[in-house]
């Protein structure tokens, strides 16, 4: 009986000990979600927002939990803003975080509009419908980011419209005893498009993360046109560029049927030596001309910039118009593709 005892008690003093035993298992952190905005090479034709003083975009999260095909709103059906913070860009409101389960993943939608907003978001569709683009509009969509399930979302860029300038100047101001001025008014670009459709396509790349450019249709436009005009306002031309219509937004749009129209009074000026004696004489004309001479089209991402050049002693006018093929932010170094 007494061997018994001494037996049992050590196995009732295991037991014990063995049921206070706790294991605890080092709790996964949590990784919040942030953006890399950058740039792709010049040839890509993309830009980073901030280079344009946007410091702002926004963006709807598609999240497929543990890998279903259904999916459920990351963000919000209505989506989330990202700004710029540092060095990297975060959700506005507050932060969000990555899907702990490694086979859950999420498909980022990006875009910008200054003034416009896409009628559909979707994974495998982004558009604008019936839109109406203002001389200070900007429009940027970003390649869709698909299956990120952590790390930083690459978020490059593209522009969706177009840029145009014009500008004129003299072949020369002065020839021997000879010197000219010309004045320019009522300076108009009619037949352009101004509202219009732009539709963007994706697709599932499959089992990998990726950011994957979209299937780009080109902008329809509507039947209706606009008249891009200065009129009312007059110019002094010499021999530098004078700025007639600064850098401004339009729609991609052909060049067929635009029509620039402006007039001009050629002022010369001869001098026989003695200032008092000098005479003068005015030549008045009005010109047509069509855009569609030597550029066919405003492409998106495109800056485009006509040179009026007017030779005073001939009245002979050139009409030079420039491309730059990546959207141009220094007007006054800009890097023109002859």
């Amino acid at each position: 009986m007494n061997v018994w005892k001494n037996i049992a008690v050590p196995g009732i003093i295991l037991v014990a000990l063995w049921g206070c035993t706790k294991v605890e298992l080092a709790p996964v952190p949590e990784k919040e979600v942030s953006f890399t905005v950058g740039s792709y090479a010049a040839q890509t034709k993309s830009v980073s927002l901030d280079t344009y003083g946007i410091t702002e975009f926004q963006s709807r999260g598609f999240l497929h939990a543990h890998g279903v095909v259904e999916t459920q709103e990351f963000f919000g059906i209505s989506g989330e803003t990202i700004r710029k913070q540092s060095t990297l860009w975060a959700p506005a409101s507050h932060p969000y975080y990555w899907p702990k389960s490694e086979v859950s993943y999420v498909n980022f939608v990006s875009w910008y509009g200054k003034h416009v907003v896409p009628t559909t978001v979707s994974e495998t569709s982004l558009v604008w419908d019936n839109c109406t683009i203002e001389p200070d509009e900007d429009i940027l969509f970003a390649d869709e980011a698909w299956r990120y399930n952590s790390n930083n979302v690459t978020t490059l860029f593209h522009h969706a419209l177009a840029q145009v300038k014009f500008q004129a100047r003299l072949s020369k101001a002065a020839e021997g005893k000879a010197s000219w001025s010309v004045t320019l008014s009522n300076f108009r670009v009619s037949n352009v498009h101004k509202t219009g459709t732009l539709r963007l396509q994706n697709s599932d790349p499959g089992t990998a993360r990726a950011t994957k450019p979209w299937t780009v249709a080109p902008w329809t436009t509507t039947a209706a046109t606009d008249t891009l005009s200065r009129e009312g306002k007059t110019f002094t031309l010499g021999a530098s560029n004078q700025i007639l219509m600064d850098s401004r937004t339009v729609l991609p749009q052909g060049t067929y049927g635009m029509v620039l129209t402006f007039d001009y009074t050629i002022h010369t000026h001869y001098d026989s030596g003695n200032p008092l004696s000098s005479t003068a004489e005015n030549a008045h004309a009005s010109i047509d001309m069509y855009l569609d001479f030597g550029l066919h089209s405003w492409g998106m991402n495109e800056s485009v910039t006509y040179t009026i050049v007017i030779n005073p002693d001939t009245n002979i006018i050139v009409f030079e118009p420039t491309l730059t093929e990546a959207w141009n932010t220094d007007q006054n170094n800009p890097m023109y593709i002859e």
